[in-house]
C-alpha cells in the first residue's frame, strides 16, 4: 500500500513538474512576443512622428514661398495676406470693369459672361 501511495504522489509531482515547465515555456514566449511586438510599435511610432516632422516642415516652407512671393519681406505675416486679398479683389474688380465696357451694346453678352463666372 506503501508503494501505491508513493507511485501516486511521483505521479502527482511529475505532473507539477510538466505543468511549471510548460508554464514557463509560455510565459517566456509571451515576453519573447511582447517585447518584439514593443519594439516594431516603437519604431512605428518614430517613423509617424519624423513623416510628421517633414510634412511640417514642408508645409512651413510653401507657406513662406507663398508668402514671399505675394507681397514684400518686410510686412509680417497678417498684412501680407490682408494685401494679398486686396490685390486680388482689385484685379477682379479691374476685369469685370473691363468686361462690362466691352459688351455695351449688348447686355445679353454681358449676362452669359457673369453668369458662366468667367470674372
Amino acid at each position: 500500500m506503501n508503494a501505491l501511495q508513493h507511485k501516486a504522489e511521483l505521479a502527482q509531482v511529475r505532473a507539477q513538474t510538466i505543468d511549471v515547465t510548460n508554464f514557463e515555456d509560455k510565459l517566456e514566449s509571451f515576453k519573447t512576443g511582447f517585447a518584439r511586438n514593443y519594439e516594431i510599435a516603437g519604431k512605428k511610432f518614430q517613423t509617424a512622428i519624423d513623416e510628421i516632422d517633414k510634412s511640417i516642415n514642408h508645409l512651413q516652407k510653401t507657406r513662406d514661398a507663398l508668402l514671399a512671393s505675394a507681397c514684400p519681406a518686410k510686412l509680417p505675416s497678417w498684412p501680407r495676406l490682408s494685401r494679398l486679398h486686396s490685390v486680388r479683389r482689385r484685379d477682379r474688380q479691374l476685369r469685370l470693369a473691363k468686361l462690362k465696357a466691352l459688351p455695351e451694346k449688348s447686355p445679353d453678352l454681358l449676362a452669359v459672361i457673369l453668369k458662366e463666372g468667367r470674372v
